[in-house]
């Protein structure tokens, strides 16, 4: 009888150590999932992040050189800058009645194309000078 007693006891601590190691098992897995999952999530907002500075640079080196435009100031067709230790390229072409300028920036990875055509008015007798003229803004948009 004590044979038995003492086998029965042992029995129990097995069924024990097998629930234990299965619930293990069960959360082990159900904490791997949810790991993957949260770092998807982190991925993709950092991809976000980089793309939303991406179209910033963009858009700021585009801002810059419709700034000169407007105000006379001089500026190359092509221009290569750097925001918070990015860079963007400013490219300015002549379009009928007006110009284009495209901006694009690349922030890791993340390209970001920005233009805007511009038209304008001269007010003044001399035609070749950006003084003096009004300059309206249209389409402005991101290139895909």
């Amino acid at each position: 009888m004590k044979h038995e007693a003492y086998y029965k006891k042992k029995k129990r601590g097995q069924a024990m150590i097998i629930t234990v190691v299965f619930f293990l098992f069960i959360l082990t897995t159900i904490i791997v999932g949810v790991s993957f999952a949260v770092l998807r999530q982190v991925k993709s907002g950092q991809n976000l992040i980089r793309s939303k500075e991406s179209y910033h640079i963009a858009e700021a080196g585009l801002e810059n050189i419709l700034y000169k435009i407007e105000n006379s100031i001089d500026y190359s067709d092509i221009d290569i800058f750097m925001i918070n230790g990015y860079f963007g390229t400013t490219t300015v072409s002549d379009i009928s009645g007006g110009k284009l300028v495209v901006s694009e920036a690349d922030r890791d990875g993340s390209i970001v194309k920005v233009s805007a055509s511009i038209y304008g008015k001269t007010k003044d007798k001399d035609k070749n000078k950006n003084k003096n003229k009004d300059w309206s803004i249209q389409n402005w948009n991101e290139i895909e």
